[in-house]
């Protein structure tokens, strides 16, 4: 299991943007973020069967992130970049290997 997390921060700017109905905006951008945190757990596995003939290998992960922090650019100003918090995520993973020998020599 490996554990990190990125620290919280400022924007450099806190505004409201693209105005919606009865001039409501449609996004406002934070003036802070919170931190980010990533565990990812990982289990994997080397065999080999049949006198080396048949190998499987493996790999199962998942990773758990809390507060993912998304950098948003506007390019109608190159100087404008916000970074935004967004929902959990929770990625799971499953990688298989297999080799044989089917003929020998």
């Amino acid at each position: 299991m490996v554990a990190g997390l990125r620290p919280g921060g400022f924007n450099r700017s806190s505004a409201c943007y693209q105005p919606g109905i009865n001039n409501v905006p449609l996004y406002c951008s934070p003036s802070s973020f919170t931190s980010d945190s990533l565990t990812n757990n990982e289990l994997g596995w080397k065999t080999q069967w049949f006198g080396h003939r048949l190998q499987w290998n493996g790999a199962i992960y998942q990773e758990d992130w809390n507060n993912v922090q998304v950098n948003l650019s506007i390019r109608a100003c190159s100087a404008m970049s916000l970074r935004h918090e967004r929902a959990d995520l929770r990625v799971r993973v499953s990688r298989h290997r297999l080799i044989a020998v089917i003929t020998s020599g």
